[in-house]
């Protein structure tokens, strides 16, 4: 089996300055797709952990059990194989974080409904809803994520219904694309997934002044190559 490093990449210097701050990582982590198996989990937590003094993994909450349910697995069913999959990939995270020298893991293995203690994410998780509603290239962004995310094939187009039953799951992630270095307590703060983040991209244009990216937030894509 070949060998396989990490890729990271970032689209700005100003991204650049935070990276090198080397202060917080918040890793992204899909129930749904194959990259984040556990091994791969633990691969990011320690790279990541000898370069950021605070490496977080961000883990899907309930909102991530609807694209099973959009396929036509009851319910429960759904709830119940996210609640595995993000079960799994916590046991991961935590292990590594533990390895890394984290003295209590589970406050750096986050899902969605914790973050919402927060006034901060409450705030911007309100105002993405809001510029769902009311700006157009937010909500063609968000729909265009979201089919890519449940289309059951390549390239099909998933019903309507089916894209507004999971939008919900883009938004809750976008107050960590915004602002994650005061929701998590910290001057600088990188959020990391395996995949360009459109949504962040189209932000940091300032079409909705309030969700513009915050001084000392950067995304960037982090990925396992073969050596």
């Amino acid at each position: 089996m070949n060998a396989r490093g990490i890729e990271f990449r970032v689209s700005s210097p100003a991204a650049r300055k935070v990276v090198e701050a080397g202060e917080a990582i918040v890793l992204g982590v899909s129930p749904f797709n194959g990259f984040y198996r556990p091994s791969t989990v633990e691969s990011l937590v320690d790279w990541s952990a000898e370069r950021f003094r605070h490496v977080y993994v961000l883990l899907a909450g309930p909102e991530a059990a609807q694209r099973f349910v959009s396929r036509g697995l009851p319910p429960r069913r759904a709830v119940n194989k996210v609640k595995t999959a993000v079960h799994q990939q916590r046991r991961a995270a935590c292990r590594a974080l533990l390895a890394a020298g984290c003295s209590d893991p589970n406050a750096y293995a986050l899902v969605w409904s914790r973050l919402a203690v927060s006034p901060r994410y409450r705030e911007l998780r309100a105002a993405a809803a809001h510029a769902y509603d009311t700006v157009p290239s937010v909500r063609d962004t968000v729909r265009s994520m979201v089919s890519e995310a449940v289309a059951p094939t390549p390239g099909a187009l998933p019903p309507p219904e089916a894209i507004e039953a999971n939008a919900p799951y883009v938004l809750a992630e976008t107050p960590i694309l915004v602002d994650a270095p005061r929701i998590l307590g910290h001057e600088y703060a990188v959020f990391a997934y395996h995949k360009p983040m459109p949504l962040h991209e189209l932000l940091a244009t300032g079409v909705v002044p309030e969700l513009t990216p915050r001084p000392g937030q950067a995304c960037a894509r982090l990925t396992l190559r073969e050596l």
